[in-house]
This record gives C-alpha cells, structure tokens and sequence, in this order.
C-alpha cells in the first residue's frame, strides 16, 4: 500500500484516576471508531474480555488478529517484560500497516506504565509521530497525563478527562484548555471533552 497522505491525523487521550470509567469510554470509542482494524496492547488481557476474543500471543496469531480487523495483544510467554512487548506490537502493527487497508486503530492502556517523563518507547513515538501517513489512529489511555509532557500533549488531537485531583494533572488539562476547576469537579465516570480546535462536550 503506498502511503496516504491525505488522512487527517487521529490521536486521542483518555485521562483520569483508576477506576473513573476511561477505559469504559475508551472501548465503546473504540468500538464505534471508523477503523477498518482494530489493535490494543492487551497484557492484563482487559480488552480481549470487553471485546471476547481471545487473545494474540504469538506472531502467528497476532497477524491473523490484524487479517480479521480485530487483535488483543498478550506478550506474556513472548517476551520477558511488558515494555519489550509494547516495543514489538508498535513494530508489528507500524509495519503491517503498510499491507493492510487502513484506518486502523491502535489502542494502548496504562501508558503511565510505559512513558516516563521527556521520554516515551521510540516504537509508540513513531506510531505517533508517522502513524497517519500509513492510516494508523492512537488511542492512549492512562491516569497521569502529566508524564507525557507538553510535546505530546500538543500532537492530540482531542483528549477525554475524567476527574483529577492531583495538580500536575490538573496543570496538564489546563494547558489543553480545561477548566481545572470543572475537571476537579467531576463525578464519578463523568468526563469532560475537548479538540484542538476548540469544541467541546461532556457525558
């Protein structure tokens, strides 16, 4: 497949305290997304029970997932730890992305647990940074947005937040253009939304 330039760049956060509902939000997004595939990294095998598949541990299996439209990635019994594994599903799908008919979603959760601050695994960078030229769409899902920093916070697209109390969370929605206060405010699985351009909603 030769590389699309015309689609439009499609990178969304999900950001909140565990147990706010993002991750709920974030698979009934995912499942009305306009994706052709659908790809999580799915180490605490969350996305596999919310979608009932079973999961993709092996690249066998892991390119069958992507041939269907739908793959929940395990690394568990490939690689020794979950960074490694987030490192080789980013590769995979980057590069399948080539042969496959696009858009295709990319979901990550608990990116807390893999981006640290000034610095994220170079595979998801180029899945942010290259991902629209081969049709890829990124779903982040994680509880301190603060982690990711200011550069990463100016390539999202549009970013969900649910309710923050700590205030480098609360500086971070702020810079995107939330109300702090609102975002403080909110109860519980309740959300705020906002683009880049400007819109906004809530549910």
């Amino acid at each position: 497949m030769a590389l699309n330039l015309n689609h439009p760049p499609n990178r969304i956060g999900v950001f909140g305290a565990s147990g706010s509902g993002k991750t709920t939000l974030a698979a009934k997004y995912a499942a009305n997304a306009r994706a052709r595939v659908r790809a999580f990294y799915d180490p605490e095998l969350e996305w596999c029970r919310r979608f009932n598949v079973r999961p993709a541990g092996s690249p066998e299996t892991f390119a069958a997932g992507l041939a269907a439209g739908l793959v929940c990635f395990n690394p568990e019994g490939m690689f020794p730890d979950f960074e490694s594994g987030l490192a080789y599903f980013c590769e995979t799908v980057f590069e399948a992305a080539l042969q496959l008919r696009g858009p295709i979603l990319v979901g990550v959760d608990e990116l807390q647990d893999y981006v640290k601050p000034g610095w994220m695994p170079p595979e998801l960078k180029q899945i942010m940074q290259r991902g629209r030229r081969r049709e890829i769409d990124l779903l982040m899902i994680g509880q301190t947005p603060a982690e990711l920093g200011p550069k990463v916070r100016t390539q999202l697209e549009s970013v969900f937040v649910f309710q923050f109390s700590e205030a480098n969370a609360l500086d971070w929605a702020g810079g995107y253009g939330f109300d702090p206060d609102a975002v403080q405010a909110l109860g519980p699985h309740r959300w705020l939304w906002r683009d880049r351009w400007g819109k906004t909603a809530a549910g």
